[in-house]
């Protein structure tokens, strides 16, 4: 009986060993492939991120060209009004003239 129990004892051992290896390999591959999908999941949102960025950074620049383009339109009508303005002076300064001179 004695042998029995001891016989009982070292295949218990034997088993539990076994079951701590089978769990410490499945961690190590849980944890291998927690590591690839991590890295697979940094990669993914880092091209998620550098995507809008570039999209914002797209879109800002339209945006400034769109301003830049507006301010140089109400920059040329500014010159031509006054433009206009120095020639319709000019005209009044050369007829102010003609009538001192008459």
């Amino acid at each position: 009986m004695e042998k029995e129990t001891i016989q009982a004892i070292r295949e218990a051992e034997m088993h539990a060993e076994n079951t701590l290896k089978e769990a410490q390999a499945q961690r190590e591959s849980l944890l291998e492939r927690a590591k690839a999908e991590s890295g697979q999941q940094v990669k993914y949102l880092t091209d998620e991120a550098n995507s809008a960025a570039k999209s914002a950074l797209d879109a800002a620049q339209q945006e400034g060209e769109t301003l830049r383009r507006q301010a140089l339109k109400e920059a040329e009508q500014q010159i031509t009004q006054l433009r206009e303005k120095a020639a319709a002076k000019a005209q009044e300064a050369q007829k102010a003239i003609l009538e001192m001179l008459v």
